[in-house]
């Protein structure tokens, strides 16, 4: 399989081959950043294609997405659990969720570790059923 075709079936399909066979290098390890790089920059690419012209929704001016998510998921944490471990909780839940948008995929997509789950962010984000 060449590197075109790899690109083709990651961006219908979100697999590849792990070791990235298909790619050029003078050994695994070049191979493998190969792979990765060319996957990552053709699902970008991807992105950029598929909205290309399209209006995408933005956050409201001053959205505090800390407060959002604190908003709901505050009730659950406080009816869940101890006193003394809902604040580290309600902090943890604050700074994990983000909200993907036009200003930030293609970043998320650069540095996020997993190839399938760039590729599962990318679809959520164009809403494609995958």
């Amino acid at each position: 399989m060449t590197s075109e075709l790899e690109v083709k079936r990651y961006i219908a399909t979100g697999e590849h081959d792990p070791l990235h066979a298909a790619w050029p290098g003078r050994n695994l390890l070049e191979q493998a950043h190969a792979g990765e790089d060319g996957l990552r920059a053709a699902l970008i690419e991807e992105v950029r294609r598929r909205t290309a012209g399209r209006e995408c929704p933005v956050l409201p001016s001053g959205f505090d997405g800390s407060q959002f998510v604190l908003a709901k998921v505050g009730p659950m944490v406080r009816g869940l659990f101890p006193a003394k471990e809902q604040p580290v909780l309600l902090d943890m839940f604050a700074q994990s969720l983000v909200f993907v948008t036009q200003d930030n995929i293609e970043k998320l997509l650069a540095e996020i570790e997993h190839l399938f789950t760039a590729w599962q962010i990318a679809n959520l984000y164009l809403g494609v059923d995958g």
